[in-house]
């Protein structure tokens, strides 16, 4: 990780136990069916995305949240400490507040997340 990141944990002075991640409407049913993975199913390997963005905060609809792509309309509320619990490595840029993962290695819930 660079140096910038610091890990984050429930130790970290700015842990919060949920966190926020902004994408768009039409993928909820692959969310909800697979869970959220980087780069999402459909992109080949060599063009999907290496990290998870999470926000700490959502502002209002007119303000640019750090860590939200641009145009999101569905927002996940994610459970940082049970990530953490499962052995997800959660870092987070302090001077933005934006948290970053690979997510987790493998998924009991699809097959293609190995």
């Amino acid at each position: 990780m660079s140096l910038y990141r610091k890990e984050f944990t429930p130790d970290h002075p700015l842990w919060q136990p949920w966190l926020y991640h902004g994408t768009l409407q039409i993928h909820a049913d692959s969310l909800r069916n697979v869970g959220l993975i980087c780069g999402g199913l459909a992109r080949t390997e060599s063009t999907k995305r290496s990290e998870i963005h999470m926000a700490k905060r959502i502002v209002s609809a007119s303000g640019k949240t750090p860590g939200v792509k641009k145009g999101s309309n569905l927002f996940i509320v994610l459970d940082a400490h049970r990530m953490h619990l499962d052995g997800i490595n959660l870092f987070i840029s302090e001077e933005i507040q934006v948290v970053f993962t690979r997510g987790a290695a493998v998924s009991s819930k699809h097959p293609s997340v190995r």
